[in-house]
């Protein structure tokens, strides 16, 4: 599995993240707070070595 694009960003996978950003809305959270969740996600994710999360992926268990 390949976890990055060729701008080096994460690919998520877009039906997932859809889903989680429609149900925060349906649930009240606030286009401000969407955008601040958002960008610290994706900070945290790109962050995070290939190797970790292909093993994250993998067995389901968090590394530590």
């Amino acid at each position: 599995m390949n976890a990055l694009g060729s701008d080096g960003m994460c690919e998520l996978d877009p039906v997932t993240w859809d889903a989680m950003i429609d149900a925060l809305k349906a649930n009240g959270v606030s286009d401000e707070t969407l955008g601040k969740v958002c960008r610290q996600a994706l900070t945290t994710i790109n962050a995070t070595p290939v190797a970790v999360r292909e093993e994250w992926v993998a067995t389901g268990v968090r590394p530590r």
